[in-house]
């Protein structure tokens, strides 16, 4: 491997300063919005399931049980000024039981106050639900037979694959579809199809939604050395820690990680491709930003975000 990949034009940002740009607004077009996910979403609510114990508390609260007195209870909207955008989260829940959960949700929203669009950035229907951040992992081992699928595999199909002698970690984020995040890609290509935004403005939006609408508490990495040390810390935890037959290919797996991103690190010129790597414990998250086309074909916008953890 080239000498370069240890000197690369890494584009993590340079800061984790907190960007007080943006502050809660309670009443910021709460109508507009409670009209939307009521259209949109189909958002009703039978108050002659409520629970006892919920009604009870809206109405010691003085808050009515009409739906939109419902909906605006479990809005949170906070605005992010520089952009003129609000950042949505909706709990669909109003203490009517459901042992199936499909009538418990969060909807996540961006509007963009200058045009009044709005834009779905995902569901979460794991709304209320205690989930364990473990690690998963699948392994491929070669060679394989016939037995071990559970479908007809053809011998040939099966010698070909044997031929070629590998064996190697996937890390969940690899061979589990994951939930997209689409608001910002969305708001982005339609807000910035004719200039493009600039990395002070990058890192500051992207800064506000991680904090501001989904809380998250992982750093941001503003070197390249950080990646070096964070493998050398991972690798050091790993050789410490029993090994039941796996150790050296978590190694193999995290050294693996830490080169394909100091490679696509690497790759960011002419400010295409954006990267951010963020780090909490053993846990990397990863977003890179593609941008294609220029003034005269507009501009086009891709966001790709996977998790990597080598507990």
């Amino acid at each position: 491997m080239r000498l370069l990949l240890l000197i690369i034009p890494f584009l993590f940002s340079c800061t984790n300063k907190k960007y007080n740009e943006g502050v809660k607004e309670n009443t910021s077009n709460r109508s507009e919005i409670i009209n939307y996910l009521k259209h949109e979403f189909h958002i009703t609510v039978d108050t002659s399931k409520i629970d006892s114990n919920y009604r009870k508390n809206r109405l010691l609260n003085y808050h009515s049980l009409e739906i939109d007195s419902l909906i605006n209870s479990n809005l949170y909207i906070v605005n992010y000024k520089p952009l003129n955008l609000s950042f949505i989260r909706f709990y669909n829940y109003f203490g009517i039981h459901d042992t199936t959960r499909e009538n418990i949700f969060n909807v996540y929203l961006i509007e963009d106050n200058t045009t009044r669009n709005f834009y779905i950035d995902f569901i979460d229907n794991d709304a209320g639900m205690i989930i364990e951040p473990v690690c998963a992992y699948s392994f491929i081992r070669t060679p394989i037979k016939s037995s071990d699928s559970k479908s007809y595999i053809s011998p040939d199909n099966i010698d070909a694959y044997n031929s070629i002698n590998s064996s190697r970690m996937y890390g969940e984020s690899e061979f589990e579809f994951q939930n997209k995040k689409s608001a910002i890609q969305s708001y982005l290509n339609v807000a910035f199809r004719y200039n493009k935004p600039t990395k002070k403005i990058l890192d500051s939006l992207f800064f506000f939604y991680d904090h501001h609408l989904y809380s998250k508490n992982d750093l941001l990495m503003a070197d390249p050395k950080e990646l070096y040390n964070f493998l050398r810390i991972q690798g050091a935890r790993i050789r410490k820690e029993p090994d039941y037959g796996s150790r050296e290919k978590s190694l193999v797996y995290l050294k693996d990680q830490i080169s394909l991103l100091l490679l696509q690190a690497n790759s960011t010129e002419n400010e295409r491709l954006f990267i951010w790597v963020y780090t909490s414990n053993s846990h990397l998250r990863v977003r890179r930003l593609l941008i294609s086309g220029n003034k005269v074909s507009t501009f086009s916008y891709f966001i790709n975000e996977y998790e990597l953890c080598f507990e």
